[in-house]
């Protein structure tokens, strides 16, 4: 063979292998990025655990350089490398414990060296289901004079024969003498609203349970604790529950300006 046609040769054959090469990259894939965990019940479960399955379906390994979660409840572990046509796992642990009733959704941002180099994202998400919920959520007092200084705060829980044994205001932590940090006991009364919501019967054996009955009570404080200053602290209400003895309100007392 001539050294011509070697050379015609040579580039003929790099031309077709050229593409090969090009097109030889991982390819991140995933089961359902986005996984609902369902009702998640404080009395049962405060963790709940999912593994996301990743696949490569690319022709080169793929690498997971990092797997970010939107906060700190959330953790995750990973396989760091995942070969061509195989699956590995990102699990994802999210910590409910502090998460109000309603609906919650975490998100996990995962850099590999996929085709694509923008990360890509995963969904945890669910509904938190609380022992006692609040609304709302925080109090506010105005430590002035007069009846109306106090507020309303409707408790609810699927709990049957609940009731509140006590309230109080505790301060956080200051610079202030011990006796202006203790608790503050507070008047109080405390009803039971009519049931609105009645819980439907299941249409066959093979659906899921209905959900309880959610009642709601109307516990009223009709006067604000006195300060000299704005203080925060937490509203904290005694309860007949052995599971939820006590249930706490972040509040803040704001003090009468002259």
């Amino acid at each position: 063979m001539s050294l011509k046609n070697s050379v015609f040769v040579f580039v003929a054959v790099g031309l077709f292998a050229l593409p090969i090469s090009l097109c030889a990259a991982p390819q991140i894939k995933v089961d359902s990025a986005d996984f609902d965990v369902g009702v998640v019940r404080e009395d049962n479960v405060s963790k709940v655990k999912h593994s996301f399955l990743v696949m490569n379906t690319g022709d080169s390994a793929l690498s997971i350089i990092s797997v970010r979660p939107g906060c700190g409840c959330t953790t995750a572990g990973f396989d760091s490398v995942i070969m061509p046509g195989k699956t590995g796992r990102i699990n994802v642990e999210v910590n409910t414990e502090h998460f109000p009733e309603g609906e919650f959704q975490k998100r996990i941002s995962v850099t590999s060296n996929a085709e694509k180099k923008t990360p890509y994202t995963l969904i945890i998400r669910g509904m938190k289901r609380n022992i006692i919920s609040s609304e709302p959520e925080t109090i506010h007092f105005y430590a002035g004079k007069g009846p109306d200084t106090g507020v309303t705060i409707l408790l609810k829980t699927d709990r049957k024969d609940f009731s509140v044994t006590g309230v109080t205001f505790s301060p956080n932590q200051t610079n202030e003498p011990l006796d202006w940090r203790s608790s503050i006991p507070l008047a109080f009364s405390f009803t039971k609203m009519p049931d609105t919501v009645k819980a439907k019967p299941s249409d066959s054996k093979n659906s899921a349970p209905a959900e309880p009955v959610v009642s709601i009570y109307k516990l009223k404080i009709p006067n604000s604790p006195t300060s000299r200053d704005d203080l925060y602290g937490q509203i904290v209400i005694g309860t007949n529950l052995s599971e939820k003895p006590e249930f706490k309100i972040s509040s803040m007392i704001e003090a009468v300006k002259p």
